[in-house]
């Protein structure tokens, strides 16, 4: 605007205002500027130019219309585009909380600086840390459920069913099969049993009869004897004495005659035999009952010992299934002792971390712990889990050194007292059964006295009997025999007579008859009565007692070999199958399913966490992103909802919109470099770039908004100042430039007047770009034509004009004097 006269202040003030205040396109604004000011300032510059023309003009001047001109130049010129808009923040966002609460701390005030993540507000937590503690727990206890499961079976948990089944299979195989001891002992009752029916069944021999009947002979004979002599006692004399004596003698020479004839018939007294065979079967069988009594005890002393044995020495398995108990308790007090140490000891969580930290005795950054009631009560559960680990783990120890040592005391002195029973037991059939034979012995001495004595008389007698009788053999000993026991009888009666003669009174020797009498009397008695029961056979009543002893020694054989009933083996069968299912539920302790179950037993546990932490979060409000708390309208006390802000938020970088029109849309596009200004740095300016373009605009007015973001975030460029923005369109470094003021619009053309040779020339122009005060000619002339600046509104093609320059022989607007000298060219806007 320096070429305009000084004296147009008013135009020149009122374009400098309209580019200063008005957000407007400034080429518009030159443009309708330019278009008032040309005339008005031809009106002021017209008198002068007459002026000079009445005074004389330039040289060489002539008639014609008076103008001004100026040469067309070569240089840069730029399509610099003008646009206004209001400083805004990039960001800027009304902060809520994510969730319904107290607040109780507002950490930051209007105007803080805060970066993303920082916290701007926190809402009151209630029990959500106590949820979140729950949640963790339920993630514990799953995943020792998923480790559980994954590690299978426990090896202490098999060797115990094992065990078990073990033992269940001993006891059904104990009362299927007994021991063989007892088998043996049964055994042999069922044969004795069988054998006294078989021989009470086949009765007494002739031998046996004829024995028996020779004894009742005798007792007969003796019996008279005693009777004559009782009848025959008068008193004793020298006589009696000596008949006594003589009575004596003579009886014991026919004891030795009637001996001598029997040894003579057999060789020994069989009858005698016969009854000492008849007596030893009958106290043989006594025996034999003892010595299975002894055998039996001997069995339970064996069957008391073994149990001790096996007490003392265990098998492994049992072993193996202990020592697996204790290292499972062990395991469990371990970590018990791990997790009261984890809740005595908890650990710190950094100073300037959020919370505090994990765990059910969980401390903040300062040490207070965050619940004490959970954390008390998780205590006592762990001092009682570590109270029974311990007890486990003593329960355990002393099961196995129990197990070593044979078992726990009351079962070691039950054992102990088994055996020392049965061995008392044994001790006292083996002293009755020594004590049998001992009385065996002693009746087989007596026994053999006898015989020798009636052998002596048998012998002795054998003569007198073979001529006395011509019986068969056995009548002759059955006679011989008789005959033996008569002369023992007379002996003894004999010999009690001479007694009394010799050493008592009469009295006493009345006595000693009566005696002997009685004495035979007895005898004759139960010699009869074995007569008779040898010649009746056994009675129905012996037979039963004998069949029904064979029947208990039948059934005890039975019990020995199988000692459970059906009723037991089926239970103990059931107990074994049972203890087999046990083992195998053991070893396979766990299907895909529980598997499965485990595993989403964890998903759905750690969901769980995840969903207490995210409601423990929102109860946190942070910063979304860098920037400065542009206003507050909460405090701490207040209650939040997610529907009412609590602070504004704006980032720290600035941003300019303006809207672009339709027309400009392909010089103003994205990546376009601008100039920023503001008010109040007028002589700063910041360069910026075109970020984006809006894609679609407004339809009535269509214009778009177009965001400029400033290259480098400068601190002085404040939300909500008033900013100019200056957009370089186009550039081109040679353009052909001519004043704005020299292009004359006449209907849809641009013309340009030239001065050729003191006449217009009209040069119909292509113009391009323009700036504030050239315009670029494409075509129609060339650089160095003088062009008129002042004037040309009035002319028409062809008219004569007269030039006038203000200042022949300086730099004027358009560049040097008139024509086309080469040096006339001037530089853009670059007056005198």
């Amino acid at each position: 605007y320096g070429s305009l006269p000084a004296r147009c202040p008013t135009v020149l003030s009122l374009l400098r205002r309209l580019t200063a205040n008005k957000p407007v396109v400034f080429s518009i604004a030159v443009v309708l500027v330019l278009g008032a000011v040309v005339p008005i300032a031809s009106t002021f510059l017209q008198p002068t130019k007459l002026a000079e023309a009445q005074q004389g003009g330039p040289p060489g001047g002539g008639a014609g219309l008076v103008v001004r001109t100026v040469p067309a130049g070569v240089g840069p010129i730029s399509s610099v585009l003008g646009y206004a808009g209001a400083v805004q923040s990039t960001q800027q966002v009304n902060v809520i909380a994510r969730t319904s609460g107290i607040i109780q701390d507002v950490p930051v005030d209007v105007g803080s600086a805060v970066h993303r993540g920082d916290t701007l507000a926190v809402l009151d937590q209630g029990a959500l840390p106590a949820q979140l503690l729950q949640a963790q727990a339920g993630v514990l206890s799953a995943r020792a459920k998923l480790a559980q499961v994954e590690a299978g079976a426990k090896p202490e948990d098999v060797a115990a069913a094992e065990a078990q089944l073990q033992q269940a299979q001993i006891k059904l195989v104990s009362l299927q099969q007994g021991r063989p001891e007892d088998v043996r002992s049964a055994l042999a009752a069922l044969d004795s049993a069988n054998a006294k029916l078989s021989a009470l069944m086949k009765g007494a021999t002739d031998d046996q009869r004829q024995a028996a009947q020779s004894a009742v002979d005798s007792d007969s004979a003796s019996v008279d004897a005693a009777q004559a002599g009782l009848d025959n006692f008068t008193g004793s004399s020298a006589s009696d004495l000596q008949a006594a004596q003589s009575a004596v003698d003579s009886d014991k020479a026919a004891l030795s005659a009637a001996q001598a004839g029997l040894d003579n018939l057999r060789g020994s007294n069989a009858s005698d035999l016969q009854a000492a065979q008849s007596a030893a079967g009958t106290t043989a069988a006594d025996t034999q009952s003892l010595q299975s009594n002894v055998n039996a005890d001997q069995a339970l002393v064996n069957a008391a010992q073994a149990a001790i044995d096996q007490a003392n020495g265990p098998p492994d398995a049992q072993i193996q299934a202990a020592r697996a108990l204790v290292v499972a308790a062990q395991a469990a007090l371990d970590s018990a002792n791990s997790t009261k140490t984890a809740l005595d000891n908890p650990t710190k969580p950094a100073t300037n971390a959020q919370g505090g930290g994990t765990g059910a005795c969980a401390v903040n950054a300062g040490g207070s712990t965050l619940n004490n009631a959970q954390c008390n009560a998780a205590k006592d559960a762990a001092e009682s889990a570590l109270a029974s680990a311990n007890q486990q783990l003593t329960s355990a120890q002393a099961q196995l050194t129990q197990l070593r040592n044979g078992g726990p005391p009351a079962t070691q002195a039950q054992l102990l007292g088994n055996l020392v029973s049965a061995q008392e037991k044994i001790k006292t059939d083996q002293a009755r059964l020594a004590a049998e034979k001992g009385t065996i012995n002693s009746q087989q001495t007596s026994a053999q006295t006898t015989l020798t004595t009636a052998q002596e008389k048998l012998k002795a007698d054998q003569a007198k009997l073979d001529s006395l009788t011509n019986g068969t053999f056995q009548s002759q000993q059955a006679a011989a025999q008789s005959t033996l026991i008569s002369a023992q009888q007379r002996l003894k009666a004999d010999q009690a007579k001479l007694d009394a003669v010799v050493n008592g009174t009469q009295a006493a020797q009345l006595a000693q008859l009566q005696s002997t009498l009685e004495a035979a009397q007895q005898k004759l008695v139960s010699d009869q009565a074995k007569l008779d029961v040898l010649n009746s056979g056994p009675t129905d009543d012996d037979v039963r007692q004998a069949r029904a002893t064979i029947a208990q020694a039948q059934q005890a054989l039975t019990k020995a070999r199988q000692p459970g009933g059906d009723a037991d083996l089926a239970q103990q069968q059931a107990a074994v199958d049972q203890a087999v299912a046990n083992v195998q539920s053991k070893q396979d302790a766990y299907t895909d399913a529980d598997l499965q179950a485990a595993v989403a037993g964890v998903a759905q546990a750690e969901a769980a966490v995840a969903l207490a932490q995210a409601n423990l979060d929102q109860t946190t409000v942070i910063a979304p992103f860098d920037g400065v708390i542009a206003s507050k309208a909460l405090t701490a006390g207040a209650f939040a909802t997610p529907s009412t802000p609590i602070m504004t938020l704006a980032s720290a970088g600035v941003e300019v919109h303006v809207t672009v029109e339709e027309a400009r849309l392909a010089q103003v596009r994205s990546g376009l470099d601008v100039t920023l200004s503001v008010p109040a740095y007028p002589d700063q300016t910041y360069p910026a770039k075109v970020v984006n373009v809006a894609p679609a605009g407004d339809a009535r007015a269509h214009t778009f908004d177009a965001k400029i973001v400033p290259t480098s975030q400068d601190q002085r460029l404040l939300p909500g100042m008033f900013a100019q923005v200056q957009v370089v369109a186009a550039q081109k470094p040679d353009a052909i430039l001519v004043p704005r003021e020299a292009v004359v619009q006449q209907g849809t053309s641009s013309v340009v007047f030239v001065n050729d040779n003191g006449k217009a020339s009209q040069r119909q122009v292509q113009t391009g770009m323009s700036d504030a005060t050239s315009i670029e000619v494409v075509s129609g002339i060339a650089p160095g034509e003088q062009v008129v600046v002042v004037g040309q509104n009035g002319l028409r093609n062809g008219a004569p004009i007269q030039v006038v320059n203000q200042n022949p022989a300086g730099q004027g607007q358009g560049g040097q004097g008139g024509g086309r000298q080469p040096g006339g060219q001037g530089g853009q806007g670059q007056g005198g």
